[in-house]
């Protein structure tokens, strides 16, 4: 079995910082890792600014990745004369060789230039959006460039522990959302809880209400949406476990994952409207996050505690119990048809995908992107599996058939019997 893809580089630079020679080295911005000597991270600064030169002789599009036989570097202009760039390791796998020594036989269609940019884009993006962008960084600093590399450092060093590549897939290339489906009844409660509360402190901007990691409600746009649930169950919602748990006696369940004190810096949350203070409040497995026009005071997060906690605490514990028996009620059937299934108007997924698949559902997504008007596409493996992708407006459904020795009437007929169970009442037209 083939190896997964590896980071070995991730580095942000910027051209016109050294534009002559000898000067090299003051277009490094951010380069990990840390330790690497500096010829080296001239080297491959200049091999990425050799290509997009020589790309552009060819095209008007940008080149944006670098192929060889160890190694996939993708990168993009994330912002003017800014480029970001990652090198992973291509997998390969050991095989016999004729004189039965061991060869490896690397596996290039195992990386994906376009989930590989997916995650650079988001990367960025969420740079941006806890810090402004490098051109508001340089606006504020009097163009102060180490204030750059300190800002870029400080983030990037922490968000490298986030980033999972050998795992990614389309799914992380659309950075789509997993929305929660509740009876009207539920929802309602929640989103009383969330106007109340906001009607109550009235310099909460806005809010996004989490249960069990998924999506109930957002009053931000979808792109500010996904960026911010990204970072609460990639950061925050994972450390709860190295949390002190509330105490028994405690009159709630409720506690802050962001501020709680006076004294806590709060991270800034860069919006086109303006900066906000982030506050997090989390109850059992309910999870609100606030965006605060102005940094509160101790007053603030005792009234949140004490008016707040108690019914986020009941209404977290109805959803959990509610979410309990629908699933005990409705078992996720061990089937063999899966699916994945993304809406790019409001980012919504849902994948009923096991792990492990990451590669056939990268080719689902190349398969996609050849159907920039909409269509479908099926396939069969020599795995024996059917691959059947559809595009359909702004939705892509991607199915993967596991049963052996079927033909393309059987298919059809499975493909037909997951539309009317599981996409009856959305138009794929």
């Amino acid at each position: 079995m083939a190896n997964k893809p590896k980071l070995t580089q991730l580095f942000l630079f910027n051209s016109n910082w050294g534009p002559r020679e000898g000067q090299e080295d003051q277009k490094v911005v951010f380069f990990w890792p840390q330790e690497t000597e500096i010829n080296t991270q001239i080297r491959s600064i200049g091999l990425i600014e050799a290509v997009i030169r020589f790309g552009e002789t060819f095209s008007k599009k940008p080149a944006h990745s670098l192929h060889t036989q160890k190694t996939r570097t993708v990168w993009k202009e994330v912002e003017e004369n800014f480029f970001l760039c990652f090198t992973v390791t291509v997998p390969s796998v050991k095989k016999a060789g004729k004189d039965g020594a061991d060869v490896l036989e690397f596996r290039p269609e195992d990386v994906s230039d376009s989930v590989l940019l997916g995650v650079l884009e988001r990367a960025h993006s969420m740079f941006s959006l806890f810090l402004g962008g490098l051109d508001v960084i340089l606006d504020t600093n009097n163009g102060d460039k180490e204030v750059v590399r300190e800002k870029t450092d400080h983030f990037y060093t922490r968000y490298l522990a986030t980033l999972r590549l050998e795992n990614s897939s389309v799914l992380d290339m659309w950075g789509g959302l997993q929305y929660l489906p509740l009876e009207s009844e539920l929802f309602l409660r929640v989103q009383t809880l969330v106007t109340r509360t906001q009607e109550m402190f009235t310099n909460i901007h806005s809010s996004l209400f989490l249960q069990q990691g998924q999506l109930v409600w957002s009053g931000l746009v979808p792109d500010t949406t996904r960026l911010l649930v990204h970072y609460l169950t990639t950061t925050l919602l994972p450390s709860l476990t190295t949390l002190p748990s509330p105490s028994p006696t405690s009159p709630h369940q409720g506690r802050f994952l962001v501020g709680g004190q006076d004294t806590d810096t709060l991270p800034l949350v860069h919006l086109t409207t303006g900066q906000y203070h982030l506050v997090v409040f989390h109850a059992i497995n309910s999870t609100l996050c606030m965006l605060l026009s102005h940094s509160p005071d101790q007053q603030f997060y005792s009234s949140v505690s004490s008016s707040l906690g108690p019914s986020l605490s009941n209404l977290s514990a109805d959803l959990t119990h509610i979410w309990a028996n629908t699933s005990n009620n409705n078992p996720v059937p061990q089937d063999m048809v899966k699916f994945i299934y993304f809406n790019a108007a409001n980012f919504a997924v849902k994948s009923t995908v096991d792990p492990g698949n990451e590669n056939l559902v990268n080719l689902a997504s190349e398969l996609a992107s050849d159907l920039p008007e909409g269509g479908e596409v099926t396939a069969k493996l020599n795995t024996d599996q059917w691959l059947v992708v559809r595009v359909a407006g702004v939705r892509t459904v991607i199915v993967i058939l596991n049963q052996k020795n079927l033909n393309l009437m059987e298919v059809s007929e499975e493909v037909a019997r997951l539309d009317k169970s599981s996409f009856g009442r959305i138009c794929m037209l």
